[in-house]
């Protein structure tokens, strides 16, 4: 009951001594609220113009291999695979394979697509696409009692840089971590650090898990997001460090916490932050983060990323609830485990950490890239 009221109060910050633009509001202004609030999504911006040449422009004609590939709808029975993209004068053409051969027609922005070829247990199409992008279909099946539409999200990754890590610094690992719609490239080489993992993706989208744990054998297991009460209540947390102007599949921001650059706004008690975060305006802080004011701050601040230090039992307790808190706001939680390293070298690795922070470049889009296929 106790951590509904903290949380309640995080809420009530946010709704009633906060206005819109992250400036407090003086007590009369509090007062002209109305009663009740509305919850309102408001769109991010977006420059059209710019995510079209993002897309497929860039590309020279060809056929290529996407670099990831994902789904969502249906009932899940469904299989559907991406085997090629071929560009055409700026056009991006997907060749899509369903593992049925009862699919009779797809639509896309109303204009509808006959299948290219069709078997008893496969149905393939070729259809125009957006890449990089969450990208919505209708699929007509005649496997009910009558044929019915059915909405598919798809979500083609394509033509963005190879990661910033040079490919000496990166080991395959066989465990990696899957993350829908990027292709997975190799984990950062860690010398000393226990406490943090980077693994990198196509379109220089990173993840970075940290775990929570201090047992002498360190389980990265994330455990069944379902199963938890929170993306902060699991032994290791999953970071999903994502480049200026991407926009992720369906659904992946309720498996990880998603930190999207630049990061230009910190606060953070931790000595390594402030160290590592030049690129970034740092506000330190002392021990107040299990204060409610400690939420005025960040919001008036225009918080971007809390780095918090999470080195013994009651700290970490501490920092789960905090994250949960400022959840509520938009506002990611860094577990800072730098003090826990047992050698100054494992320490001195966490720049590698927050160096994922300090570059604000954004997926580029490659140019001269040559078609694969």
């Amino acid at each position: 009951m106790k951590h509904k009221k903290w949380i309640s109060a995080v809420l009530c910050i946010a709704l009633a001594g906060v206005s819109p633009s992250g400036t407090l509001l003086h007590a009369e202004e509090t007062a002209a609220l109305p009663e009740a609030v509305e919850e309102t999504v408001v769109p991010e911006e977006t420059d059209a113009s710019s995510d079209e040449e993002t897309k497929s422009h860039t590309l020279s004609d060809g056929e290529y291999e996407p670099d990831g590939f994902s789904f969502t709808g249906g009932t899940g029975k469904l299989r559907i695979t991406c085997g090629k993209v071929t560009v055409r004068d700026g056009q991006a053409t997907a060749s899509l394979t369903f593992d049925s051969g009862k699919i009779i027609y797809v639509k896309v922005n109303d204009v509808q697509y006959e299948p290219v070829s069709q078997t008893e247990d496969t149905s393939v199409y070729e259809i125009p696409v957006e890449l990089n992008t969450n990208y919505s279909i209708l699929a007509c099946t005649t496997a009910m009692s009558e044929p019915h539409e059915i909405e598919y999200t798809l979500y083609i990754s394509l033509g963005n840089e190879e990661d910033a890590f040079a490919e000496e610094d990166l080991v395959r690992m066989e465990n990696a971590p899957e993350v829908t719609g990027f292709t997975y490239k190799g984990t950062v080489r860690n010398e000393s650090a226990a406490y943090f993992r980077i693994h990198c993706y196509s379109g220089n989208v990173r993840l970075l898990e940290i775990t929570l744990s201090d047992d002498e054998t360190i389980s990265w297991e994330a455990g069944d997001i379902e199963s938890e009460d929170s993306l902060y209540s699991g032994e290791v947390l999953r970071y999903l460090i994502v480049p200026e102007g991407t926009e992720l599949p369906a659904g992946l921001d309720e498996e990880m916490i998603v930190i999207r650059l630049p990061v230009a706004s910190v606060c953070t008690d931790s000595e390594t932050a402030a160290a590592c975060l030049t690129d970034a305006e740092v506000t330190k802080t002392g021990d107040e983060w299990t204060e409610d004011s400690i939420f005025r701050t960040l919001l008036t601040n225009g918080t971007e990323l809390a780095a918090v230090c999470a080195d013994e039992a009651e700290t970490i307790d501490s920092l789960r609830k905090f994250g949960e808190g400022c959840a509520l706001l938009g506002i990611p939680v860094l577990a800072d485990r730098s003090g826990s390293e047992m050698s100054e070298e494992g320490q001195k690795e966490w720049a590698k950490v927050y160096s994922l922070f300090t570059s604000s470049a954004g997926p580029k889009t490659s140019g001269d890239r040559e078609p694969k296929i």
